[in-house]
């Protein structure tokens, strides 16, 4: 994952591991069963910023999210400082690496939400989506644009649905059905 020494880095596995923090830090509001290896990832990335040639480009730290995983640590650990005396995270090291990225990256790091909703809107997934300014509800904001390939239609249904209304008939479109 970290090989600071020459290799550079390996993306796929950093991903990953963000990912697995990430989660821990949202269901249990820990860094997890790996709260060590974060520690030490986290004291060598800011060993790395002092370094001549920082081995973590603007571009690993977007494709890996690590920038959302030192936002959620800080997140957690804030909101447990608040509520009690001595917060279960220990911040020092995520502020310390944030404010080093800031400080290197300027404008691109404080844009780099931005920079990935532009690469999902032109390259991914989200290439055809667009937002719809004259939605009626919450459900109809973001729309398919009409594409230049064939189109088709998916019926989705909705996983949660109020009680007191009766539930749709499924129609017989012999598409499959996708439960969200």
């Amino acid at each position: 994952m970290f090989d600071f020494g020459g290799k550079g880095l390996n993306e796929p596995k950093l991903l990953d591991f963000s990912d697995e923090i990430r989660s821990h830090l949202l269901e249990d509001h820990s860094l997890g069963p790996r709260a060590g290896m974060v520690k030490r990832v986290l004291r060598e990335l800011v060993r790395d910023e002092g370094a001549a040639m920082p081995a973590v480009s603007l571009e690993t730290i977007q494709n890996a999210r690590l920038d959302k995983l030192l936002s959620d640590i800080l997140t957690l650990g804030h909101q447990q400082a608040s509520v009690r005396l001595r917060p279960r995270l220990n911040i020092a090291m995520a502020e310390r690496l944030q404010r080093s990225w800031m400080a290197r990256f300027r404008e691109e790091f404080f844009n780099i939400d931005q920079t990935r909703q532009e690469d999902l809107s032109t390259s991914s997934r989200l290439k055809d989506v667009v937002f719809n300014n004259k939605a009626a509800n919450s459900w109809e904001l973001w729309k398919a644009a009409k594409s230049s390939g064939s189109t088709w239609r998916v019926p989705i249904e909705m996983a949660l649905w109020e009680p007191s209304k009766k539930r749709p008939q499924k129609a017989d479109t012999g598409l499959p059905h996708f439960h969200y």
